[in-house]
Order: structure tokens, then C-alpha cells, then sequence
């Protein structure tokens, strides 16, 4: 179970965190995808959304998880599309790889592992279980009672669920993180400013100034082997690792 919810990094921080005033809020970032392949972009959100809360001091981020969907939604999803897909074990390893020197991010396995498609409720549920008995488990040493988990997404998605309702959030998750990308398309101005009335303690929109990147284009570039042209979009070590093991797509005839 620690492997497929690997929680040392959430442990080390909580420690490091002792100190802090018990009214500071620990806080865990956990977000579901099909992550065919990872990139920069999924990393960098992590890393906004972890300095847009702890710069008023009422957050500590000790942790955020990303969990690529089961293999199921995946190979649907693509096959849809008309891409072939990665298999879990290798979208894991590279998602991996892209965390492997972060102090905070780490994936989780547990939803790719089950015996099929696991929605984004019960895959954050089950996640801040983990969390939240580790807690427990650790009481004294890490001086607080609880670690919050926020769920984080984009808006098409939070206003589709209606995450803005703290009542269809009961149960699975402590809060709602969306992240909202700049874009001069009507509709997505509209579902941002929906959102917006709903912001709150638990429900938080957090901006960036980075342009959403296309896994299209990825997986088109990646097909072409246009290595290049990937630098700036995939992790160094994931182009490499992508490279040197062959990884690829191909666009359904």
C-alpha cells in the first residue's frame, strides 16, 4: 500500500513543519489524469498552486500527488481520439521520473492499479486516507491533527461537477483547487467568471500566465521524433527517457 500511496515525502514535511503554528493548515495537492506522457505543464501548476498558498502563511503544502488514470479510461480516451496509448506502468515511470528530485510530488499508483476505472472522488478519497492516518500514526512528531487534501482541476471540470457546491465535495476531499489558464475564447472567460462567485476557504482559483499545453501536439511531435521541439515542453529526463526507450505513438490509420 505505501508503494502505490508513497507518502515519505508527506511525512518528511509534516516533520519539518512541527514548528509551525498549529493554526497554519497542512495541505495535500492531489490530481488524476491520464498523463500520456507527462509534461512541464502538470509539474509547473503544482508549483503555482503550492506558492499561491503558502504566500499569506495560512498554508503549508506537504504534499502533492499525481495518479494517471487506469488503463481503461485511457486507451477509450485515445482510441477516441485516434492515438494508441502508454500503458500505466510506463505513464507511472515517467510521471516518476518528473518528481524524482521535487521534495514534495510524488505519483500515486493506486488508481492505475485497480481492477478498473476509479473516478477522480474516490481516487482523492482514497489518497487522503493515506494521508490523513498517517497523521495519526505520527501525532506527536508532527505536532498537528490533520492534513487537508485539496483536489486540484481545471474549470471546465469543476463547473461540469459542480465542485463549487461544498456539499458534492463532502466525504472525499477537505477543498477544491481550479486552475485557471489565460485565454481569449469566450466560453473559457465565462467559466471562469462563474467560478469566481464561488471562491471561498475551501474552493480556490488560482491563475497563471502560462498557456495551456496541447497533448496532441505532444504525442504528434513525439510520432515525429521531433525531439527539438519537445525540449521546452517535457521534463529533460522524461525527453530522455522517452528517447532512449523507444517510447512512441502512433496515429490510428
Amino acid at each position: 500500500e505505501k508503494q502505490l500511496v508513497p507518502t515519505d515525502k508527506v511525512l518528511a514535511n509534516l516533520r519539518a513543519a512541527a514548528d509551525a503554528p498549529a493554526s497554519t493548515r497542512r495541505v495535500v495537492l492531489v490530481s488524476t489524469g491520464a498523463y500520456c506522457p507527462i509534461h512541464a505543464m502538470h509539474t509547473e501548476v503544482f508549483e503555482r498552486i503550492k506558492t499561491y498558498l503558502e504566500s499569506n502563511k495560512e498554508f503549508i503544502v506537504v504534499g502533492g500527488f499525481l495518479s494517471p488514470s487506469h488503463d481503461a479510461y485511457v486507451k477509450g480516451k485515445l482510441n477516441n481520439a485516434g492515438w494508441s496509448s502508454l500503458p500505466s506502468a510506463v505513464r507511472l515511470q515517467l510521471v516518476d521520473i518528473a518528481v524524482q528530485n521535487s521534495s514534495w510530488m510524488s505519483s500515486s499508483a493506486w488508481e492505475a492499479n485497480q481492477s478498473g476505472f476509479r473516478d477522480y472522488d474516490a481516487v482523492t478519497s482514497h489518497i487522503s486516507s493515506a494521508c490523513k492516518k498517517l497523521v495519526k500514526e505520527h501525532k506527536q512528531e508532527v505536532k498537528c491533527n490533520d492534513v487537508e487534501v485539496f483536489y486540484v482541476c481545471g474549470s471546465d471540470h469543476a463547473l461540469k461537477c459542480g465542485l463549487y457546491e461544498p456539499k458534492l465535495r463532502k466525504g472525499w476531499c477537505d477543498g477544491v483547487i481550479v486552475m485557471s489558464r489565460p485565454s481569449t475564447s469566450a466560453s473559457t472567460q465565462d467559466e471562469t467568471e462563474q467560478l469566481q462567485k464561488h471562491e471561498a476557504a475551501t474552493f480556490k482559483i488560482v491563475t497563471t500566465t502560462t498557456e495551456d499545453v496541447s497533448s496532441t501536439l505532444i504525442r504528434k511531435l513525439v510520432e515525429a521524433q521531433d525531439w527539438k521541439s519537445l525540449e521546452p515542453i517535457l521534463h529533460p529526463n522524461v525527453l530522455e527517457y522517452m528517447k532512449g526507450n523507444n517510447i512512441s505513438f502512433q496515429k490510428k490509420k
